[in-house]
């Protein structure tokens, strides 16, 4: 940590430097900025410090493990982001760092601290963008945003990367008022840096139109290529939303087509998977009431040479529920944060409670199901398709202007998709607290 602690310091000495060097005279308001560098551009500094506490029960195999019989398991995180952030009229660009967040041991200088974990000194660039907008490109609202960020697509159910992001292009119009059109490259994987024929790339077209005030019809079109594998998986979604005197709803549907074939494959494997969701809210302060039915598509023949389930990209990070889709494994063969709607059914009730400004309570109830048979994960007895139910219940107050506690917690009922002939399932909990300062 201390040569990235040096590095730090060493850039905010610089940044020190360059904005006294090149200052003008200006009264800065006490909410605003606190560098101020020549002429009009505005240079942020800041970032975030988070501290959290995590206790899992009845999770075999950690992240990603199965809910049967073991150890509660505990553990303390500290994450550190740092950012920057430069204004100058329609130019600005973005630089953000943070701690490798499964890094914990602090302090520690091996490359391996104690029972394998790694030193905390690592770090990810989160983003690191330079985005243009005027008239100057069409002769309307448009602009140029290129770099490493973070990108979702649509509602975010088949690709949401806004945890790491990725390195990209994107270009993005508004020809008339209430239209909104985004041309997307986006380079999912590097593979190996003397064969660009491995690297996954991903091509985006988005539109988007508002419907009076209150209602936006989406759409949406991704080609993901990868040449080795002649891989062309493309995904067709639309969704609309909106809100009237207090209700709220969306719908969302996501279609899939393409094939890929292996280098080792005889035959072509085609994508055929879809996911369906809908979603209804009705507010009247301090309540919010929701319900929700989210359905993606699973595969039940591995011998026919198509493949029903419906493929997502997603961050590395909990979607849904608290345990289902963050902690253990789920019905789509996958890793646990991985997967989201893949071959899973969701039937959801849930509530949001703020009692005051600095108050909000959360609590949601689940019903979940395997759409499909994928006789692999796990190795069952009887097939069922019943994963089980959860429960999840999140709290956060703002202790101060800047700073937050928060609290969630989720307890996964596991049901028979999860029985095998020596294992039978276990309720798994899952809580974790922290304190977080932005600044």
């Amino acid at each position: 940590m201390k040569k990235y602690l040096a590095l730090i310091l060493g850039v905010l000495f610089v940044l020190s430097f360059a904005a006294s060097a090149f200052a003008i005279h200006s009264e800065i308001p006490a909410e605003t900025q606190a560098v101020v560098a020549k002429g009009d551009t505005q240079i942020s500094l800041g970032g975030q410090l988070r501290v959290r506490g995590r206790y899992g029960d009845n999770m075999d195999g950690g992240l990603g493990g199965m809910p049967y019989d073991a150890n509660p398991a505990t553990l303390l995180q500290e994450r550190v982001r740092l950012n920057v952030e430069v204004n100058q009229g329609n130019v600005s660009g973005m630089i953000s760092l943070q701690t490798k967040e499964e890094n914990y041991m602090w302090g520690v200088t091996s490359t391996a601290g104690p029972n394998g974990s790694q030193r905390s000194d690592a770090m990810n660039v989160l983003e690191a963008w330079i985005n243009y907008t005027g008239t100057g490109l069409f002769g309307f609202s448009s602009g140029i945003k290129a770099g490493h960020q973070y990108l979702k697509v649509g509602a975010g159910h088949f690709f949401d990367h806004t945890l790491y992001g990725d390195d990209a292009i994107v270009l993005y119009m508004d020809p008339v008022k209430g239209t909104h059109i985004g041309l997307v490259n986006v380079k999912f994987s590097e593979g190996s840096a003397a064969d660009n024929t491995d690297d996954i790339d991903g091509y985006v077209l988005i539109l988007s139109q508002k419907l009076g005030d209150n209602n936006t019809l989406d759409a949406n079109y991704t080609l993901v290529n990868q040449s080795d594998t002649k891989l062309s998986l493309q995904n067709l979604g639309v969704s609309l939303k909106g809100a009237a005197a207090g209700l709220g709803y969306s719908v969302t549907g996501d279609v899939q087509f393409g094939s890929t074939q292996p280098v080792a494959a005889t035959e072509k494997t085609k994508y055929e998977g879809y996911a369906l969701t809908a979603g209804v809210n009705y507010k009247a302060n301090p309540v919010n009431l929701r319900a929700a039915v989210l359905y993606g598509s699973g595969d039940k023949n591995a011998t026919d040479h198509k493949n029903r389930t419906f493929q997502t990209f997603q961050s590395s990070i909990g979607k849904y529920t608290l345990v289902y889709d963050y902690r253990v494994k789920t019905a789509a063969t996958g890793a646990s944060d991985t997967t989201g709607v893949a071959n899973t059914t969701y039937f959801n009730l849930g509530l949001d409670y703020s009692p005051m400004a600095e108050m909000n309570i959360n609590l949601d109830a689940w019903l979940l199901r395997a759409s499909n048979q994928i006789s692999t994960v796990p190795h069952t007895v009887g097939y069922s398709k019943d994963i089980g139910w959860e429960v999840d219940a999140k709290f956060t107050y703002k202790l101060a202007k800047n700073l937050t506690y928060f609290w969630e917690s989720g307890v996964l009922f596991a049901d028979d998709f999860y029985k095998t002939a020596t294992k039978d399932p276990k309720n798994a909990t899952f809580i974790q607290h922290g304190i977080v300062l932005n600044f």
